[in-house]
């Protein structure tokens, strides 16, 4: 939990690094649950990209009230129902 709170700090200063680790620690993990909600590998493989890049673009403005995976994984949630 630490960690994450770190993480969205670097993110929101716009550090590359928070943006790798973060994507290192939480891709497999977000790839289980889309697989879970989707059939197409092709669609799991970008819905998971979509979530990270759309971290990367707003990572200035993040504001969060829970914690960086539970973010993730309803903004994952919100992209699979889009799709």
């Amino acid at each position: 939990m630490i960690e994450d709170a770190i993480l969205v700090w670097k993110l929101r200063n716009g550090r590359e690094d928070a943006l790798v680790r973060t994507y290192g620690k939480y891709k497999n993990y977000l790839l289980k649950i889309a697989y879970a909600l989707l059939d197409d590998a092709q669609q799991v493989e970008d819905a998971v990209q979509d979530v990270f890049v759309a971290l990367a673009e707003s990572a200035h403005k993040l504001r969060l009230d829970g914690n960086l995976k539970g973010f993730l994984v309803r903004c994952l949630i919100n992209r699979v129902h889009n799709m």
